[in-house]
């Protein structure tokens, strides 16, 4: 009993030695450094301990700011060759899951097996990734590498903390639940208050446009504010809901016990996918209910008829209601926008089969059109831009992880039970919706989105045991 005090009294003693050296050196640093910038690194100290302490809550808080998409910044002219150091508060969470990672496999001991079906395809992604940042006529080339780099690692943290069961599936799905739950009120609220007259600027709309299609079919104002949550723009936030919706649909089951709840929450879904106004948004959404109610509906061949034949009639409905009004000149026709980006791609063998490296629209094909179209600051096409940035070689190579994750996890509802069905059929049904809604906008080219499938993959393959080869 002596010899356990003696060992209690001595490990005080050293954590008391260890707060007294912090407290000199942050004493010290007054002399040089602001008392502000002193708090915030206290504050990320304070949380990184925590986080070492309780590892599962710092993997949640990673999901959580997956969808936080303030960028924060930095001005490193000075060092490099670049204006500015862009991070994300996500960012940090996946340096710390990683660390954390790093930490239990070599201190700790841990025997975690890491390896997938996909790791072929990511080592060879993340050598034309770094082929193609080097290459890239771009300055920024090399930090749009090292991004992609970062989600290709986080593939692996989320490997790693369900294989060591830190964290279940089943509670990652509740806080990304639990996370578009907040932003689809904030996205609703946004689109009340508008402008930052209430709300900080950072966090207000922003976007006020004639895309209410409800107020030209004689409903509310033809000018509305857009809805998009703590993402940059509203497009972003209504592909994310779009996700969402898909990804709930099957589970809701598991995350709300009370059916009214689990409605409730459906319908805050679908209303925060409105007020987005993204019609990329809106076709992922409809695309992907009409496959979910397909899918899971026993006559199938009448379900199609039924289906067919209603969606044909609301089409013509809605363009011939639509059609002689103002709504028609928000739209933005892909057929002009994609002749630039095709034109510069069909310059040259090269670039059509090994891209131009990563980051170079602007560079390449925005300067000759800022003239004409300021605005367009992008392909509008996933395909295209991954064409422009790594090639055709660099786009099948790209495209792998998403099909066969696509076509394992049809395989595997079709065997699984309960919450893994249902979580299989979630991930299938995105993975296809990926590639439908990727010909006409950044679903998975854009990096934050490339994380959130990442993030679905790796959630999907964690599970080896029940991984059908």
């Amino acid at each position: 009993m002596l010899n356990v005090n003696v060992l209690e009294f001595k490990k005080y003693l050293n954590i008391n030695a260890y707060l007294l050296i912090a407290a000199f050196l942050i004493g010290a640093l007054i002399i040089k450094v602001p008392v502000w910038l002193l708090l915030v690194l206290v504050i990320l100290v304070t949380l990184t301990v925590y986080f070492f302490i309780k590892q599962d809550h710092c993997f949640y808080f990673a999901l959580v700011t997956l969808t936080i998409q303030k960028r924060i910044d930095i001005p490193v002219d000075a060092f490099l060759n670049i204006d500015y150091l862009t991070i994300y508060l996500y960012d940090l969470m996946i340096f710390q899951c990683i660390f954390i990672m790093i930490y239990n496999l070599l201190f700790k001991r841990q025997t975690v097996n890491l390896l997938t079906k996909l790791d072929k395809w990511f080592f060879l992604l993340a050598i034309i990734f770094i082929i193609s940042g080097l290459m890239s006529a771009s300055k920024y080339g090399i930090i749009y590498c090292m991004k992609y780099l970062e989600i290709l690692a986080f593939y692996y943290i989320v490997i790693y903390f369900l294989r060591s069961k830190i964290v279940n599936l089943l509670d990652c799905s509740k806080v990304l639940i639990y996370t578009a739950i907040l932003q689809a009120i904030f996205a609703i609220l946004q689109s009340f208050i508008g402008d930052g007259s209430i709300l900080p600027m950072w966090m207000s709309s922003h976007f006020y446009d004639g895309r209410g299609f409800w107020g030209y079919l004689g409903v509310g104002s033809n000018y509305v504010w857009h809805g998009r949550g703590l993402f940059p723009h509203f497009i972003f936030f209504g592909m994310y809901m779009g996700i969402i919706i898909i990804f709930y649909l099957p589970i809701k089951k598991y995350i709300f016990k009370n059916e009214k709840v689990r409605n409730l929450v459906l319908v805050l879904f679908v209303w925060a996918l409105i007020v987005s106004y993204s019609r990329s948004a809106l076709l992922f959404f409809t695309i992907g209910t009409l496959y979910y109610k397909w899918f899971i509906s026993k006559n199938k061949i009448i379900y199609l008829i039924n289906l067919l034949s209603v969606s044909i009639l609301a089409f013509l409905a809605t363009f011939y209601l639509l059609y002689y009004t103002e709504y028609i000149n928000t739209i933005s026709f892909r057929g002009p926008i994609w002749e630039y980006t095709l034109a510069e791609l069909t310059s040259s063998y090269k670039y059509l089969f090994f891209g131009s490296g990563l980051d170079v629209y602007y560079d390449y094909v925005y300067w000759r059109i800022y003239p004409v179209k300021s605005w367009l600051n992008h392909p509008h096409s996933s395909f295209l831009e991954l064409i422009l940035y790594i090639g055709l070689t660099g786009l099948a190579i790209y495209i792998v992880p998403f099909v066969k994750t696509l076509i394992s996890s049809f395989k595997n509802y079709l065997y699984a039970n309960n919450f893994n069905k249902d979580f299989y059929l979630a991930v299938h049904m995105i993975m296809i919706l990926a590639f439908i809604s990727g010909i006409h906008d950044r679903s998975f080219s854009k990096p934050s989105f490339f994380l959130l499938y990442i993030l679905l993959m790796g959630l999907f393959y964690a599970n080896k045991r029940q991984i059908i080869k």
